[in-house]
């Protein structure tokens, strides 16, 4: 369910940067897409629930608001969403919306998108069958993608499910069919996945730092590891308790530790169709096994604190406790991490292209940073 979320919300990144809004993550909601001083805020979710469409709206108070359903919607709950200024894209509005997206990027052409919904029948407009796409690897994206549209019976009971498991095949296509069209070789390399397009990380890039004079696609060595330890230390009759685990990637070219959540690396990946670079890590595996264990350490030492009574007397001691070397069971591996680099007259901006954040502190050491 995670994997096939963070799917669709890079979909829906792209299929709203295309139509030219700008989108944004969002702890409270999962994006906001704004254009005209007008914005839109999108959840997702496997299944509507009263409750949660009311406190959605109470949240966006007067605002646009999309709900995400992976199920089918019934009518009457499509008629409550509307009622409280809510609209719904289910697994039929989805496919249509996705399917739309992959006709214009085909065509060379901006999407749009339409908010007007009228629930007809116990479903969404006439205009929102769902859609069934298969998309050729190979080839040019004019010549050799096709898209087949084929309408596909309703059921008020279809169980989640199989809404669920059409979502994801419609996804699957049209991220095929995207790498297909921009990807100009794959890269063999042990490295995290181009998630984030070159045009949603342009649409995030421009209002930070204008007009864009340089765009390159680089690949950031960094250092993945996940530690693990657990031992206890005794002082007089006290038993303390140091124990823990955790993971992360230390950059190989500046050695900062990041708190980069990495679902799957590859040994291969699509590269899209731009100038990109392989960068050279600086930081050998030694040295940042002497920096992660001393990290580790330094995270793991505790200071505890002893009160005795000698009479009327409270005596305090204080104790500090840490791991040794042989304690923590570190594993690690290079990676490299795919990053947008936007350059502009005065300044620069980075762009996690694995998960589409903005980066706060350079990757590199010799980046002048906005």
């Amino acid at each position: 369910m995670i994997f096939m979320k963070q799917g669709i919300m890079e979909i829906l990144k792209d299929i709203f940067a295309s139509a030219g809004y700008r989108i944004t993550d969002s702890c409270q909601y999962d994006l906001i897409a704004e254009k005209n001083d007008s914005k839109t805020y999108i959840k997702f979710t496997t299944r509507p629930e009263y409750d949660g469409i009311i406190n959605f709206a109470d949240q966006i108070q007067g605002q646009k608001g999309l709900l995400i359903v992976t199920d089918e919607v019934s009518d009457d709950m499509y008629h409550y969403a509307l009622e409280h200024g809510i609209m719904i894209w289910d697994r039929n509005e989805l496919a249509f919306q996705i399917g739309k997206a992959v006709l214009c990027d085909i065509e060379d052409k901006n999407a749009d998108i339409d908010f007007v919904q009228e629930p007809v029948n116990g479903n969404i407009s006439a205009s929102t069958s769902t859609m069934q796409i298969n998309a050729s690897s190979g080839g040019s994206r004019s010549e050799n993608a096709e898209i087949h549209i084929q309408k596909i019976p309703q059921k008020n009971n279809r169980m989640s499910q199989e809404g669920e498991q059409l979502v994801s095949d419609i996804s699957t296509a049209y991220m095929n069919q995207k790498n297909t069209s921009e990807s100009r070789e794959n890269l063999k390399l042990r490295a995290l996945s181009v998630n984030t397009s070159k045009e949603h990380a342009l649409a995030v890039a421009k209002p930070h730092i204008g007009n864009i004079e340089k765009t390159v696609l680089k690949f950031v060595p960094f250092w993945k590891y996940t530690y693990m330890l657990s031992v206890e230390k005794r002082y007089k009759s006290k038993i303390i308790d140091i124990s823990g685990d955790g993971d992360g990637c230390l950059n190989a070219i500046n050695g900062n530790n990041e708190p980069l959540s990495v679902y799957q690396v590859n040994d291969q990946i699509p590269v899209p169709d731009t100038s990109y670079k392989l960068e050279s890590p600086i930081i050998k595996q030694d040295e940042a096994y002497r920096q992660l264990i001393k990290m580790i350490i330094d995270e793991h030492t505790k200071d505890v604190r002893f009160d005795n009574t000698i009479g009327e007397a409270i005596i305090s001691e204080h104790k500090r406790f840490r791991p040794g070397p042989d304690d923590i069971e570190l594993n690690m591996e290079m990676i490299y991490v795919p990053i947008w680099e936007f350059k502009g007259r005065r300044n620069s901006i980075e762009i996690n292209a694995y998960n589409g954040e903005v980066l706060n502190n350079p990757v590199g050491d010799d980046v002048e940073f906005m």
